[in-house]
């Protein structure tokens, strides 16, 4: 049976990097005693994988991960039994199996919504300079090369609500952008400093029937 679990990552915990989250669920999926489904080869290992990778310093509300089991198990039992085994700073929000055929967890994103609350400097600069242009270079480093980028194509929508914004950031075969590049260009340009714990990611979204939904719209319950 395959699980979906919808979780959260805040406080100090959001200075886990993606491996060490990983593995932080690794473990509480073992000392849950879940009947888990275990791949083959000669070092089995629970099968579990993660929608998209969160960038180190970010909390999120609305991140996924899925695993499977060898029998059925009821979705509230394992929501109960992970609360019990996560440190404080992880939420289990949601656990839900998906449909047969579902695609692979890592397959689905299409885009991630984030608030930045970083102040009323950058509102002004999403909506009166990021925003209104039809592109926006930055310079990256790749393989020791200087490269110029362009990240204004990755940003779909900014709702802006005085100091916070909510911004929504595709995921696309060409990559996707990280709101900290996003603040990073933003210092540069206004020459400030924003707030380190800025930005939480609020969800992650899958396409259904030609729509962005978040991915635990696909859950079964």
């Amino acid at each position: 049976m395959r699980i979906f679990v919808k979780y959260s990552k805040k406080g100090m915990l959001r200075f886990l990097g993606h491996l060490d989250t990983q593995r932080l669920f690794m473990r509480a999926l073992r000392r849950s005693r879940l009947p888990l489904k275990y791949s083959e080869g000669f070092s089995p290992k629970p099968e579990i994988s993660f929608a998209y990778p969160l960038s180190v310093g970010i909390e999120t509300e609305g991140d996924y991960f899925e695993f499977s089991t060898a029998v059925d198990v009821d979705t509230e039992a394992i929501s109960s039994v992970l609360h019990l085994n996560v440190p404080d700073g992880i939420g289990i929000s949601a656990v839900g199996r998906v449909a047969d055929g579902t695609d692979k967890i890592m397959n689905l994103p299409k885009a991630s919504r984030y608030t930045i609350c970083a102040g009323q400097a950058f509102s002004d600069w999403m909506s009166g300079r990021f925003m209104p242009s039809g592109s926006y270079m930055i310079k990256r480093i790749k393989k020791g090369k200087e490269t110029l980028s362009d990240i204004r194509p990755f940003v779909r929508s900014v709702e802006i609500d005085g100091e916070n914004c909510t911004i929504l950031i595709e995921h696309t075969s060409g990559g996707s952008l990280s709101p900290m590049v996003l603040l990073g260009a933003a210092e540069e340009d206004l020459d400030e400093v924003f707030p380190e714990k800025a930005v939480t990611r609020t969800d992650i979204y899958t396409i259904i029937d030609g729509a962005l939904c978040p991915i635990e719209d696909i859950f079964i319950f």
